[in-house]
């Protein structure tokens, strides 16, 4: 089983999801609907 390939793929994509998700609550928080 390559659970190490998995990881390596998974975890980069994780982290992307998680800063996009926070960057865009910023931008929502700084920026109210015009």
């Amino acid at each position: 089983m390559s659970n190490r390939r998995f990881i390596i793929i998974f975890i980069p994509i994780l982290i992307a999801v998680i800063v996009i998700d926070v960057w865009f609550i910023r931008k929502f928080i700084r920026k109210p609907i015009e």
